[in-house]
């Protein structure tokens, strides 16, 4: 008798685009310690829905911005270099953009903030 059998990993069910918070730790953690490489499990262009909180205005910010959901994308992978090396890694596991500007109340902002 034979029996085929598939091992799928963990981790394979941790997409970006709909893992929780802690499970993006856990891949994150999982790739800085060596026991995968988060590209085997995402990819450039992948995406992920973030709500951001009110920002108030206050010394160090003179505008404020209503809460909001912001798409973060996945721009790079292994990509960037790391300040300080973690583990045997010297590459930023990932890096992400906003797709969108902050906006106030559904309307982009007309201007940016330089700092």
């Amino acid at each position: 008798m034979t029996v085929d059998v598939t091992l799928t990993s963990i981790y394979a069910q941790y997409t970006f685009e709909k893992a929780t918070n802690a499970e993006i730790e856990k891949m994150l953690n999982a790739h800085y310690n060596g026991e995968i490489n988060i590209e085997d499990y995402w990819h450039v262009g992948d995406t992920r829905l973030v709500h951001i909180n009110a920002i108030p205005a206050d010394n160090n910010n003179s505008t404020s911005h209503v809460a909001q959901d912001m798409t973060f994308v996945i721009i790079g992978i292994n990509h960037d270099d790391l300040k300080d090396q973690i583990g045997s890694r010297t590459k930023a596991a990932i890096t992400v953009q906003c797709r969108e500007v902050l906006g106030n109340k559904g309307i982009y902002e007309q201007h940016y903030y330089w700092r």
